[in-house]
């Protein structure tokens, strides 16, 4: 029995450092080989360079047509009457009430202590 223990440990302990040399060997051959060079020939010439005038400073304002009085349309659209929230002694029923638009008495008694 001790000889089948030295050799199933001395089996682990080559074939341990015979893998370690082995992803050694694989790095450096990753590191080691030359990258192919690649040149891409292209159809088309590539567009000529185009230079842009220079900024000039100060911009000139643009110009803009001129807006008649009569051309404006004004509409006036009615806004909602804004409601003061209640004091926060009062505010139990309104809070039922206005959760009780979106859930059923039932539910609302599971999920709010009254």
């Amino acid at each position: 029995m001790d000889k089948s223990i030295i050799f199933i440990l001395s089996f682990i302990v080559v074939t341990g450092v015979a893998y370690y040399f082995w992803q050694e060997h694989q790095a450096s051959q990753v590191l080691l080989a030359p990258e192919p060079a690649v040149q891409i020939k292209s159809a088309t010439p590539p567009p000529p360079v185009v230079e842009e005038e220079p900024i000039r400073y100060p911009v000139p304002e643009p110009v803009l047509p001129p807006v008649e009085e009569e051309q404006m349309e004004v509409t006036v659209t009615p806004v909602a009457k804004v409601e003061s929230l209640p004091v926060l002694d009062d505010s139990d029923s309104a809070m039922q009430e206005a959760f009780g638009r979106f859930y059923a008495p039932a539910k609302l008694a599971d999920i709010f202590i009254f």
